[in-house]
């Protein structure tokens, strides 16, 4: 992770340099907070934009071409099939938050007010990135369900729950449109309230068949909110998910059914808010993971003349692009709970 840290070089204002061994303390606590809340940036098209290359990332593709079902005349040649682009571009722009400390917090008791705070700002984070991603993606993705085939959101009364059902027509809506599996986790993922998964659990068919082995071993942080896996699709649980409340109707919980290249995530450089390479997690073999954030600390000494003041916040750049919209499912049902 890049840490930003000035030397104090005698200048007023200067900011005190802080021990690399502390420093690596403070963004083991950055990393391990934020990473837990990357549930919806978590299966995007990942894209980095180097320093230099300008501040827009665009994906392109080949768009399909028809089945040729007539066949060929034996004395005339077709005519050639003109090759059609699409393009689309993602503009990465720049959150962050930071707090500030005092040199009388420092006297008494300084570590435990830096630990606890780099925590809570991983948290925040990852809270951030996180719905960030969560909007865009409710409002890109246009093909929506509701709870066993309904008509349209005022058939969603009480009682109408996720259940297996519910799962099944989403999946075969995808499939309808080609939709492949997320490339890494090799199965569609869906993203769904705890209330959802709840309902879900509830269900007599699904209590039959559902399998939830750990995927990668018991303790890996980086998998934080799967729940099991059903119907060949993966389940991960967010408490971040849409919930839209009315006040004469149920509330209504939007679960997203994600199939491969639905959608992207990019930032600038070092400052991108990614998540280990997939292959890696589901191999549990490790490898070199990416920083999702830039912890900046500056010492006492900062801003002020007596040196009194410190601050640590965080920095990153990060945004979302549908890509596909008819490659995800937005599923919207009731919940018991």
């Amino acid at each position: 992770m890049a840490t930003t840290n000035s030397t104090n070089v005698g200048a007023p204002n200067a900011n005190a340099e802080i021990s690399v061994l502390v420093k690596t303390d403070y963004e083991s606590y950055m990393w391990d907070r934020a990473v837990a809340n990357f549930v919806h940036a978590r299966f995007g098209k990942p894209a980095v934009i180097n320093k230099g290359k300008g501040g827009k990332k665009e994906w392109r593709r080949l768009s399909a071409m028809s089945a040729q079902t007539t066949p060929l005349d034996e004395d005339n040649t077709p005519d050639a099939i003109a090759l059609t682009w699409e393009d689309k571009q993602a503009e990465p722009l720049e959150y962050g938050a930071w707090v500030r400390y005092t040199h009388f917090l420092e006297f008494r008791s300084i570590d435990p007010l830096i630990l606890e705070t780099a925590q809570l700002l991983g948290e925040n984070c990852g809270d951030t990135i996180d719905k960030i991603t969560r909007d865009e993606l409710a409002s890109g993705f246009t093909v929506i369900q509701y709870q066993d085939g309904l008509a349209n959101l005022a058939a969603v009364t009480s009682g109408k729950y996720f259940g297996y059902e519910t799962l099944v027509r989403g999946v075969g809506t995808g499939k309808t449109a080609n939709a492949r599996p997320v490339e890494g986790f090799g199965k569609p993922i869906l993203i769904a309230h705890p209330h959802v998964v709840a309902d879900l659990a509830l269900d007599t068919t699904v209590q039959k068949g559902w399998d939830s082995r750990s995927r990668l071993g018991k303790g890996n942080p980086y998998e934080e909110g799967f729940v099991g896996e059903l119907y060949g699709v993966l389940i991960y649980e967010s408490s971040n998910c849409t919930v839209t409340t009315q006040s004469s109707a149920p509330d209504i919980y939007d679960s997203l059914l994600i199939f491969n290249n639905a959608y992207g995530v990019v930032g600038l450089a070092e400052n991108t808010a990614q998540m280990p390479d997939p292959e890696q997690m589901m191999n549990n073999t490790g490898g070199t993971f990416n920083s999702p954030v830039e912890l900046v600390i500056r010492e006492k000494g900062w801003n002020d003349f007596f040196g009194r003041f410190g601050g640590l916040g965080w920095y990153a750049t990060h945004d979302t692009l549908v890509l596909d919209p008819t490659f995800a499912v937005r599923i919207r049902t009731a919940s018991r709970l």
